[in-house]
């Protein structure tokens, strides 16, 4: 079930360069914070992904477009 929704979360990512808050993420992939932000915290300890911070309190998330492409052709 993890794996759906962290497939979800990486389409998304890869689907916006310029990335995504999360946000963004409840509103496009119709999940909690609460299921988005522990699959977050895994994809960027993997380096699936990467999290930047702009100002005082906003994490914006990226693709590591490489390892995404890679991933998601050996999961299904």
């Amino acid at each position: 079930m993890n794996i759906k929704f962290m497939q979800k979360i990486l389409g998304d990512l890869n689907n916006h360069p310029r990335g995504r808050t999360i946000k963004n993420i409840m509103d496009s992939t119709k999940l909690a914070r609460g299921t988005i932000k522990p699959l977050l915290d895994i994809l960027v300890y993997t380096s699936q992904a990467e999290e930047r911070i702009y100002g005082q309190n906003v994490k914006v998330y990226f693709a590591n477009v490489k390892r995404v492409k890679k991933k998601l052709n050996t999961i299904k």
